[in-house]
């Protein structure tokens, strides 16, 4: 890092992020707001006390807390005490009805206990709270500022509220402000209303707004409440919360610096897997259309707005020239990527000579050529919101795509060495058991393609599950129980304001136990099987050589010629059954629609394909893009390495 980086600036504004959030990468958040009062001749630091956490327990503690179920709020509770007080027989509720009995985390699913060794390490690190907080109370001269801002996302709220009250008693005169996805409209609202030593509350993207009121606090006016932002005093004329900016590119360029002095120069934590940050659009383009039914990510801001090309590529050469030399890795924390960037953005980055490794949230129902696209721009993880194979599911969720396609998506993924990063779900208002039991049937067959982790449907602020429940016949919406341990100072009402997780109750498949049990079954297979499992094609123009190394196989090598060949390779993306036999007639394959099913049934019956409402979908990987197999697979199948 280059000397300019190094010491703190003398200024009058701090933000702090606190435990427990990840300290590999920096706060999008406070990095944009540091630059947005850059812009305004106005300095700043970010301390990162959740960095000075992470040396104090260690990282591979923390690693063990982000297996835990989000909605026990384990890393929330570890800091509760320090803002509540010592309760033994609190705790021991807490211990016994939050991570003890996941029947909280689902109201259908099984109880599965945690380990003694895993509760060991949770109290291990909540004993060295008190004194993480006091240190960090007194290493820092605090004194020095006269605004200091918190961020608050995940389960960094109880920590945030725990430093911000001891350092508003130790410095009554500092002016404390609160923001981030924690303090979201009417959550913020809660924060301000509950908790006397909080100033004043960012609701949504306050950026430029918050700027305005640090600066005028600095030049000592008395600030009004803002769009998005309000403050103690002015509680009757509170605005609701209101959209984020609409031109994207007028957002400044994050500032990492803070993050990278601190975590690469000072911090005793290994500098392995570091990441930047970047934000390239805002809201979702196809939640605007159709807000899929579990998702809780935008509450004011559904909105779509996204950067031009080529300001996101002037960000990502920027980011890189300064930054590259402790990371290649860029996290894109959009919710979706902008359809437009198919080809502005990402062609651009495909030319450019930046060699990034980059993740991006994406739809999954893009052609072969956008996957081709996405591994040349250096796309190597993507989270493409599959959730399931089934149909009748995929639309009780709106999630506007079959499940072929989900599958589709999943082989060219392999194909072209892209990771896609994706959960199975379970659990929805109105699934039956013969929607996961008909799923069951085709995951086998799938073992050579990347698998998925399993997770139960969560009742998530903003979703449409919590806003309109009655139209899902969702029952008795409450917070989940872990925010009574949190919270226990705040009334009922008051903690269901301040909550992001919520629990109802709804009608299931009588065998929903039955069928949880072997989908998790299934999954753990699938992924033991995958670190070996082989379903791959290679063309010589007249011969199509398939090899099957999967537990499900058949037989390990098949080689197809006219009919068969044609038809699988046409299958590399979804054919209907029509269509596909209107073309081998027309080509002169096949004589008449019969010879054409009976070829396509012998290819499902080998489990080289699979076949759905009339359309049909090839599953061998092919070896001409970036897969290439072990060699047991070759040698299995009898043939020579290439």
């Amino acid at each position: 890092m280059q000397n300019e980086f190094k010491g703190l600036p003398d200024c009058d504004v701090a933000l702090v992020n606190m435990p427990i959030v990840t300290s590999q990468t920096p706060s999008l958040g406070l990095s944009l707001l540091k630059a947005e009062l850059e812009q305004r001749s106005i300095a700043s630091v970010i301390h990162y006390l959740n960095i000075d956490f992470a040396e104090k327990v260690g990282l591979e503690v923390l690693a063990d807390l982000e297996t835990l179920p989000t909605a026990q709020l384990v890393g929330d509770w570890i800091f509760s005490a320090s803002l509540w007080g010592e309760d033994e027989a609190r705790d021991r509720q807490y211990i016994e009805q939050v991570l003890k009995d996941q029947s909280n985390e689902h109201p259908h699913h099984d109880n599965r206990c945690i380990s003694d060794e895993m509760l060991q390490r949770i109290l291990v690190c909540r004993a060295q709270v008190e004194s993480f907080l006091e240190e960090c109370l007194l290493k820092i001269d605090w004194s020095r500022y006269k605004i200091v801002g918190f961020t608050s996302m995940f389960q960094q709220h109880m920590a945030a509220l725990a430093f911000a009250k001891r350092l508003k008693a130790a410095h009554p005169e500092i002016i404390i402000v609160f923001g981030g996805a924690n303090c979201a409209d009417d959550m913020g609202r809660a924060v301000i209303e509950n908790f006397d030593f909080v100033d004043a509350v960012s609701l949504g993207m306050a950026e430029q707004v918050f700027a305005e009121f640090v600066s005028a606090i600095l030049q000592g006016k008395t600030p009004n409440s803002y769009q998005d932002f309000v403050i103690r005093g002015n509680i009757a004329s509170w605005p609701q919360a209101q959209k984020s900016p609409e031109n994207m590119n007028t957002v400044p360029f994050p500032n990492f610096d803070d993050f990278f002095f601190q975590r690469v120069d000072q911090s005793t934590l290994p500098d392995e897997r570091l990441s930047m940050m970047v934000e390239t659009s805002r809201g979702c383009w196809w939640g605007q259309k159709h807000h899929c039914t579990f998702c809780g990510l935008n509450n004011a801001t559904m909105n779509y707005r996204f950067k031009s090309a080529e300001r996101a590529m002037d960000e990502f050469l920027y980011l890189t020239e300064r930054y590259g030399q402790y990371t290649s890795t860029v996290a894109v924390v959009d919710n979706i990527i902008p359809m437009d960037y198919m080809r502005s953005f990402l062609p651009m980055l495909r030319d450019s000579e930046l060699k990034l490794d980059i993740f991006y949230e994406t739809k999954a129902n893009l052609k072969k050529e956008h996957l081709q696209l996405y591994r040349d721009a250096g796309l190597n993880i993507i989270q493409p919101g599959i959730e399931s194979f089934s149909d009748r599911l995929l639309k009780l969720m709106k999630k506007g795509i079959t499940g072929l396609q989900n599958v589709q998506f999943l082989k060219w993924c392999r194909e072209f060495g892209v990771r896609p990063v994706w959960n199975y779900l379970a659990g929805f208002p109105g699934e039956v058991a013969e929607d996961h039991y008909q799923q069951l049937k085709w995951f086998p067959l799938l073992s050579h393609l990347y698998p998925p982790d399993v997770s139960w449907i969560r009742i998530d602020r903003f979703s449409p599950y919590h806003s309109n429940p009655e139209q899902y016949g969702i029952k008795n919406l409450r917070p989940f129980s872990a925010f009574e341990y949190l919270y226990p100072g705040l009334a009922p009402e008051q903690r269901a304001r301040v909550a992001y997780y919520f629990i109802g109750e709804y009608e299931v498949a009588e065998e929903m136990f039955e069928y949880s049990n072997q989908v998790n079954d299934a999954v753990n297979h699938w992924k033991d099987e995958f670190e070996w499992s082989s379903l791959f094609y290679f063309d010589s123009e007249e011969l199509l050589t398939i090899v099957d190394d999967r537990d499900c196989a058949v037989q390990s090598k098949y080689q197809l010629s006219g009919l068969a060949r044609w038809l699988y390779l046409q299958c590399d993306h979804i054919r209907n059954l029509d269509k596909l036999t209107d073309e081998a007639i027309e080509l002169g394959l096949s004589q008449d629609a019969q010879e054409v099913s009976q070829s396509l049934q012998e290819l499902v019956n080998n489990r080289l394909m699979l076949v759905d409402n009339h359309k049909y979908l090839a599953l061998a990987v092919s070896i001409e893009y970036e897969y290439f197999p072990p060699q047991h697979t070759w040698q299995r199948a009898g043939m020579a390495l290439l």
